[in-house]
């Protein structure tokens, strides 16, 4: 007798935590290999006057190297001193410098929320298209090439986490999550405003 069809599907978070690190022994392989032997941009302390991304040490600055780059330094900023003199620091939106306070703990938000996004991600697929697509999807998701972003210093692990997990909530009737997991997205990013549409779309289609 064949396994049970719940034993044949895959786990949303194992999958999930397989794609992620999977693609990140990729992706810091290149970025560590790149910072050594072709250094940083000139205007790398341009970008980071105050050393928010070094001082780790030589291992611990190469380590951080694929993550904590270009934006980065607005998300660290914003996280030590707030948004105070400097009008270009309301571009970046609060949530993610509240979580990360510091390049470490950047990276730590940045993996855990990629890694819930794309297991939420999986749930979603998995109820509309069934186990197959689910991984397909993950996976497709993780290599993508700009993928990169997810586990960097930066917001788009965040927002993955939160805008698909709105939208599962949403498609699971779970109506108060997906409003505040909502709510958070367009504290992490403009773009989460745009959520109206889906879940007022998931609203009015509902059964």
């Amino acid at each position: 007798m064949g396994p049970s069809p719940d034993r044949r599907r895959s786990s949303p978070l194992a999958t999930a935590a397989a794609a992620l690190l999977a693609t990140r022994v990729v992706v810091w392989a290149a970025g560590m290999g790149a910072v050594h032997f072709a250094g940083l941009s000139s205007r790398a302390r341009d970008f980071d006057p105050r050393g928010l991304t070094s001082g780790f040490g030589s291992l611990g600055d190469l380590l951080l190297a694929p993550a904590a780059r270009w934006d980065a330094t607005w998300y660290l900023t914003i996280a030590h001193d707030g948004y105070r003199g400097d009008p270009a620091r309301a571009a970046f939106f609060p949530l993610y410098p509240l979580l990360a306070r510091g390049a470490v703990g950047g990276v730590l938000v940045s993996f855990v929320a990629s890694w819930l996004g794309l297991a939420a991600l999986h749930r979603l697929t998995a109820i509309e298209l069934g186990d197959a697509p689910a991984r397909a999807a993950v996976w497709l998701l993780a290599c993508f090439p700009a993928a990169f972003f997810l586990t960097a210093v930066y917001s788009e692990g965040l927002f993955l986490a939160l805008s698909v997990g709105a939208v599962l909530a949403a498609r699971t009737d779970r109506w108060a999550i997906a409003g505040v997991l909502g709510a958070l997205a367009a504290a992490t990013r403009s773009a989460g405003v745009v959520l109206l549409v889906p879940l007022a779309l998931l609203w009015c289609t509902r059964s």
